[in-house]
């Protein structure tokens, strides 16, 4: 059972999507008191096949000259995690506790890196991603934070496909989100208030425009940098987090839980609303999610 604390991913835990694309690969973990690290290596040819060859940016930023030869680099994770004490390591991570009884505190850093290289257009990109995280249940309320730093490296001796303008791009991305279980003991039902607060920021040398406008019509000559990355395919999507997340800009999540019975059984009910960083690009969701697990 899924024990997120909404039915939509976190921003920042979409960022790399070979968690959800697994492919052949060797994971190793290493256990310590009160310290975990685990590596992992995958294939990668999947998320090749899945992509796109490039095209220039400007006018033509969101053609595609079709489907070419592409090589992927391996997709490689690390990620350490420790608590302060064995009196605060949880027995399982979950981002509601669901109003239990006690304190864990669990800090953690992430890196992850892909690439491919594209045979017609002679171009090589690479993702770095990584960040730390902490998360923190202290009785009824549970609390996550996690901040992540993306960086995109493209070269290309072709000057068809080259462009200097983004060579490369950093972008910073963060998310905060808390629950709290109301303190009501003779109810059948436990109720769980969520907020969550969100900011991607795909390049931060560059206020990205969406091309959606806020009134659902579209420009596909706005400025909007990040086509090569949505088109590389080498995150889970430029289009990155939750629902409604479009792109670059703020997001904020407003829900309450019902859980009958445990993550087994709960209700999610929560709104969403994201602006885009540039632009008058905005969008919002209202989700009701219902999760049975037997």
């Amino acid at each position: 059972a899924s024990t997120g604390l909404f039915s939509g991913d976190r921003a920042t835990g979409v960022i790399t999507g070979a968690s959800s694309n697994r492919e052949v690969g060797v994971a190793y973990q290493f256990r310590a008191p009160f310290l975990k690290a685990s590596f992992d290596v995958q294939d990668g040819s999947n998320l090749a096949r899945n992509a796109v060859e490039p095209s220039p940016v400007g006018n033509n930023a969101n053609s595609n000259t079709g489907n070419y030869d592409r090589r992927p680099t391996p997709f490689t994770s690390l990620r350490i995690e420790g608590s302060p004490g064995s009196e605060f390591q949880p027995s399982k991570k979950q981002e509601s506790y669901i109003g239990a009884y006690g304190t864990e505190v669990v800090f953690g850093l992430d890196y992850h890196h892909s690439g491919r290289s594209y045979a017609v257009s002679n171009e090589e990109r690479q993702v770095h991603t990584f960040g730390p995280d902490v998360l923190v249940h202290w009785d009824n309320l549970t609390f996550l934070a996690e901040y992540r730093f993306t960086h995109l490296g493209r070269s290309s001796t072709n000057e068809a496909f080259a462009n200097d303008e983004i060579a490369s791009l950093n972008g910073r991305h963060w998310t905060a989100q808390a629950g709290y279980v109301l303190p009501l003991d003779d109810f059948p039902v436990k109720i769980e208030p969520a907020l969550r607060l969100s900011v991607t920021d795909w390049a931060t040398d560059i206020d990205e425009q969406s091309q959606w406008g806020a009134n659902g019509s579209r420009d596909n000559n706005a400025p909007n940098p990040l086509s090569l990355l949505a088109q590389g395919n080498l995150t889970k999507g430029a289009v990155a987090g939750g629902t409604t997340n479009l792109g670059s800009g703020n997001q904020i999540d407003l829900g309450v839980n019902l859980y009958w019975n445990g993550h087994a059984n709960k209700t999610q009910i929560s709104f969403q609303s994201w602006k885009a960083e540039a632009g008058e690009a905005k969008a919002s969701a209202f989700i009701v999610a219902q999760q049975v697990t037997f």
